[in-house]
């Protein structure tokens, strides 16, 4: 889902990358983030904003989180 956003190869992205200073992540791509999460968790994130996400570590324990049925 970030590889598919930022335009980086997957195995290029390492947790302490910032969403927006190393992958270039803007609000129309953040936007396109959240709803992809939305979409792959069937869960809706629309409070949630883009700020909240400053790295790759959030979103992927938000994903691991949702998986596992914690939130």
């Amino acid at each position: 889902m970030l590889a598919k956003v930022s335009g980086l190869e997957a195995s290029a992205l390492k947790d302490e990358m910032s969403l927006v200073a190393d992958l270039g992540v803007d609000s129309a791509k953040a936007l396109q983030l959240l709803a992809d999460l939305e979409d792959e968790l069937d869960i809706d994130v629309a409070g949630v904003a883009s700020a909240t996400l400053p790295s790759i570590v959030p979103v992927r324990s938000y994903r691991t989180a949702e998986t596992i049925g914690s939130l």
